[in-house]
């Protein structure tokens, strides 16, 4: 088993796709000594402001969304990211989600934009491009699988969302 199977093995599937693909360019680094170093501190300052926007959100007053001022409800909107990252190949619709963490579909998607800043579609989209990069960056699956293992039956439509998404072809960045 190599290092990054070793890594995959172990990833709570719990982190976000961006704390994911951090930690993955940490393991992988090509730089030595004194690089390598500078490296590690700017992705540990990175990891550290994803950490503060992840703690932010859960410690937002909710001004706009009184509904989660009860602790309850905060708690639901937060079982629904960690529902949609675990289920990121097939992320539930919004209707399922809201059924499954028992709130309407309405506090949930405005709950969510309070707490997370986004909207649930938004965070499932940077969620599968940036888990879509991270495979990129390992070289070891073709396109069309990084496209079903994100969720998308037809590769074309993958290439497409992830130009939308990152400006540049899963091909260019596979170079």
């Amino acid at each position: 088993m190599n290092q990054f199977e070793e890594y995959n093995n172990r990833l709570d599937k719990n982190i976000c796709c961006n704390t994911q693909l951090l930690l993955q360019e940490i393991v992988s680094t090509k730089y030595t000594a004194h690089y390598k170093e500078l490296f590690i501190e700017s992705k540990a300052h990175e990891l550290l402001l994803c950490t503060l926007n992840y703690i932010e959100g859960l410690n937002t007053n909710c001004e706009h969304c009184k509904f989660l001022l009860q602790p309850l409800e905060k708690e639901k909107i937060i079982l629904a990211r960690e529902i949609i990252l675990q289920n990121l190949q097939e992320p539930p619709t919004i209707p399922e989600l809201s059924r499954q963490i028992g709130i309407n579909q309405c506090y949930l998607k405005k709950g969510f934009k309070e707490i997370f800043k986004s909207t649930v579609y938004e965070f499932v989209l940077e969620q599968k491009m940036t888990k879509a990069k991270l495979l990129l960056s390992q070289n070891n699956k073709t396109i069309s699988q990084i496209a079903e293992e994100v969720g998308y039956s037809n590769t074309s439509n993958f290439s497409n969302a992830f130009k939308r998404y990152t400006g540049m072809f899963p091909t260019e960045l596979v170079k």
